[in-house]
């Protein structure tokens, strides 16, 4: 807010909007997105700044959604899991602190013996789209605790199948490729009676 009591708005170029005489007149314009000034943009040539590059070549609806994206933030897999008449679909899981797993499959992964434990338990797009399938299933059994047997019966009933596959950088070949899963979610899967679908 300026010193004369209008709102003024920042311009990433330089500058500012004016949005209103007061704060609420300058929230109707932000929620309408009406833009109260124009904005000259000749001085961008006397300065000699560079023409605008497209990154590719392809049309930007042609282009991959993660090009340009630097590795370390790319989630490493994607997946889908049918269920009945649902889709659902998600990512691995990234960041810090624990996934917010159903208590079912929780419990599933804490009792894995060693063996069958990956240092990223958890955190797999098959873990994550299981998880959702129980937090759903979960609206139909109530405020109590779900019954693991239950769970599984409903996912072998309603013919379960998921596939996930890699995401990679851009240009890598193995992006989109099929990705098995790790030996914990093996045997989760195996435990639900989800089958695996190579794409």
């Amino acid at each position: 807010m300026g010193i004369d009591g209008r709102v003024y708005l920042d311009h990433p170029i330089g500058g500012y909007f004016h949005l209103g005489a007061n704060l609420d007149e300058a929230l109707v314009v932000l929620v309408r997105g009406i833009k109260t000034e124009e904005v000259d943009f000749s001085h961008l040539e006397e300065d000699g700044l560079p023409p605008f590059e497209e990154s590719s070549d392809a049309p930007a609806d042609e282009r991959e959604p993660f090009e340009g994206v630097p590795p370390e933030f790319l989630p490493a897999t994607s997946g889908a899991l049918t269920i009945a008449t649902y889709v659902f679909t998600h990512t691995s899981l990234k960041g810090d602190g624990e996934p917010n797993l159903h208590p079912v499959l929780r419990e599933f992964f804490d009792a894995l013996p060693v063996r069958l434990r990956t240092t990223y338990i958890g955190r797999c797009a098959e873990a994550a789209l299981v998880s959702d399938a129980l937090w759903h299933m979960q609206e139909d059994w109530g405020d109590e605790p779900m019954d693991a047997e239950w769970a599984c019966e409903s996912f072998r009933v309603n013919t379960t199948a998921v596939t996930v596959t890699r995401i990679r950088e851009w240009g890598d070949p193995t992006h989109g490729t099929f990705q098995p899963p790790c030996r914990s979610c093996a045997a989760m899967l195996e435990y639900f009676q989800i089958e695996v679908v190579p794409t």
